[in-house]
């Protein structure tokens, strides 16, 4: 299978403007440029400390996920909730489709962008339980109730490792996470 590049120019122009917006909004709204804006975006680099954790928080959310899946899954069955036939999951997942270079470019992209916005620009200013809700239901078009909740939980792991080790950290947590997950679809 071809890797699609058209789809990667699409997510390099949503990261791009995700990073555009957040350095605007400190820029002008804020008066804050250049290395200052960084810090305050939590752009902060500590070599491998920043890698190292970066990689084993990501790496250990993955069976957390596994275990909380299941189980956000089965209470959203005993209330009655929708839950994701294989179709669905198939068909979200590209049906095989996925490429190694597609997930990678997925999981970077993901991981940084949501992270530098979420967690970055809002959750200073916002608090981690609105921004984490705010990430969480920027997913809503994407899972179930349940797998939203997974989403949520997942994001406040996140918020609290940013909040600890800053957003370097935590996007490479979010991008270590995501492709794992997805390269278990390959």
């Amino acid at each position: 299978m071809d890797y699609d590049f058209s789809a990667s120019l699409g997510r390099l122009f949503s990261l791009a403007l995700v990073l555009f917006t957040c350095f605007f909004w400190l820029a002008v709204v804020e008066a804050k440029r250049g290395k200052v804006a960084c810090q305050e975006l939590g752009l902060n680099w500590n070599g491998l400390r920043t890698l190292g954790y970066g990689l084993a928080v990501g790496l250990a959310l993955v069976p957390f996920a596994l275990l909380l899946g299941p189980f956000f899954e089965w209470l959203a069955i005993q209330v009655g909730l929708e839950t994701w036939t294989p179709e669905k999951f198939n068909q979200f997942y590209g049906n095989g489709t996925l490429t190694l270079g597609a997930a990678i470019v997925i999981a970077f992209m993901a991981g940084f962008g949501e992270e530098i916005l979420f967690r970055g620009l809002l959750q200073p200013r916002t608090g981690l339980v609105l921004s984490n809700g705010l990430f969480a239901g920027a997913h809503a078009f994407q899972y179930p109730i349940y797998g939203v909740l997974v989403v949520f939980t997942l994001g406040f792991i996140l918020g609290v490792f940013r909040h600890r080790d800053g957003t370097s950290a935590s996007a490479i947590a979010h991008a270590t996470y995501n492709f794992v997950l997805l390269s278990s679809h390959l």
